[in-house]
């Protein structure tokens, strides 16, 4: 039987020592890069490999380009905007977003206006605000802002420019620095419709000047793959609207 390549093997076993940090007390609930290096750097097996923090990086940004990373650590995201920069985040494995809401929910969010009417009698989740919405995947991430005590929160709020009018799903005003955020989200979906509806509406959000919030912009945009990935994603990105 013919054996793995090396690469394989390291990462295996940085994916498995990711596991363990994540899952220990002290560990925190999303970690970085260099969190990573920091945990394996005096292992026996990984001291010889990734002498410096930067061999490390410089391996795992390998990894990632070349479409293997994804293949034995999907645990993570990896924003690649700065091109010499890339953002790394790993995150437990088998977090589920919860399907409903709970009284938990209820007792941290306040009561927030701007109830959908854009096709309403397809919403049947209700958030902890009473509003009724999609998905399941849309009430995580309603409710997620909710407990944000300095946001205030409007589901499919309409935004009018011109003659033309959307519903973006989220509109979130944080209250502290005064900036309206739009956030649009994709679910899975393999109609190509789907797709083409998906780049319109994000064609015309650069039309009419708004630019991501990765790139210092008013515009959140998180496209369904799993729930792994749509926690740590709703997570980082409500963390950066906190400061914006």
């Amino acid at each position: 039987m013919e054996s793995l390549p090396q690469e394989y093997v390291l990462l295996k076993k940085i994916n498995t020592y990711i596991d363990k940090l994540l899952n220990e007390s002290a560990a925190s609930e999303i970690a970085r890069l260099n969190d990573i290096y920091d945990y394996i750097k005096d292992k026996e097996d990984f001291a010889k490999h990734f002498p410096t923090p930067m061999d490390f990086s410089r391996f795992m940004r390998k990894m990632h380009d070349q479409g293997i990373l994804k293949q034995l650590i999907r645990n993570c995201t990896v924003d690649t905007t700065i091109y010499h920069h890339y953002q790394w985040r790993f995150f437990p494995k088998a977090r589920v977003i919860k399907k409903e809401t709970t009284c938990e929910d209820r007792n941290v969010a306040d009561s927030h206006p701007g109830a959908g009417t854009f096709f309403k009698s397809a919403k049947k989740y209700e958030a902890a605000n009473g509003v009724l919405v999609r998905s399941t995947q849309e009430l995580y991430i309603l409710n997620q802002l909710l407990a944000v005590d300095f946001f205030d929160v409007y589901y499919e709020a309409p935004l009018a420019v011109g003659k033309q009018k959307k519903f973006p799903d989220f509109t979130v005003r944080n209250k502290i620095t005064g900036t309206i955020f739009r956030w649009e989200h994709f679910g899975i979906n393999d109609e190509s419709d789907y797709g083409e509806a998906m780049a319109d509406k994000l064609s015309w959000y650069r039309d009419i000047g708004f630019r991501s919030i990765e790139e210092g912009g008013r515009l959140v945009v998180t496209i369904y793959q799993d729930d792994d990935q749509l926690v740590a994603a709703v997570t980082r990105l409500i963390e950066k609207m906190k400061g914006n």
